[in-house]
C-alpha cells in the first residue's frame, strides 16, 4: 500500500496546485509485514517531498495470517525493524522547515492520544511515521468471526447449517473491505 499512498499523495499535491482540491495530506495505515515488502517507496516519497502520514501497525508480523493458519506458525513473524529510522536511512532532510520529518511511537492509548494531539501531526506537513505497537493476536472481532466461519466452511462440516448471523457478519466484513 505504500506505493499506492505515494501515488495518491503525488496526485493530491498536483490537484491542490491546480486548485481542484483543498489542501491536505495522505494518511496510510500499514502493517509492519506489508511495509517490509515495499519500504523503498518511502525513499520516493521523500525525494518527491510528499506530505504523508504513515501509521505503522507493528504486531510483529502477519496477524491476519496468524488468525487463518495458526498463532504459532513462525513463518508469520517478521524480522523486527527500526521503522522510525526509515526517513534517516532513505535520506530525508535534517531540520528542513520546508519538509519536516517527524517520527513517533505509541505503545499505549495515552501515548497515541498525545501524538494525535501534537500540532505538527495535525498539520500533516512533510514525512510523518507513527509506529503503533500492537499485540500479535490483536484483530477486529469481525475478522475473527470471518476466519472462524471460513474454517468451518473449509472443513466441510455441515455447510448448510451456517446461520444467518454468520452470513450477516461475512457481508459486513466484505462491505467494509470494499
Amino acid at each position: 500500500m505504500l506505493g499506492a499512498a505515494q501515488g495518491a499523495a503525488l496526485a493530491q499535491r498536483e490537484m491542490i496546485k491546480e486548485g481542484t482540491r483543498m489542501a491536505g495530506r495522505t494518511i496510510l495505515f500499514e502493517g509492519d509485514g506489508s511495509l517490509q515488502m515495499t519500504a523503498q517507496s518511502i525513499s520516493d516519497m521523500i525525494r518527491n517531498r510528499l506530505d504523508i502520514t504513515i501509521f505503522v501497525i507493528n504486531n510483529d508480523g502477519y496477524t491476519i495470517e496468524r488468525w487463518i493458519h495458526g498463532m504459532k506458525a513462525n513463518y508469520n513473524d517478521v524480522q523486527p525493524w527500526r521503522y522510525l529510522e526509515a526517513p534517516s536511512y532513505f535520506g530525508a532532510p535534517l531540520d528542513d522547515p520546508s519538509y519536516p520529518v517527524l517520527t513517533k511511537r505509541a505503545a499505549t492509548w495515552g501515548e497515541l492520544k498525545e501524538i494525535l494531539a501534537d500540532k505538527a501531526v495535525q498539520e500533516g506537513k512533510g514525512m510523518q511515521i507513527i509506529e503503533v505497537m500492537m499485540s500479535k493476536e490483536d484483530a477486529p472481532d469481525a475478522l475473527k468471526k470471518l476466519v472462524k466461519t471460513a474454517a468451518k466452511r473449509n472443513s466441510g462440516d455441515d455447510v448448510k447449517k451456517v446461520d444467518m448471523t454468520t452470513k450477516h457478519v461475512e457481508q459486513k466484513v466484505m462491505k467494509a473491505a470494499g
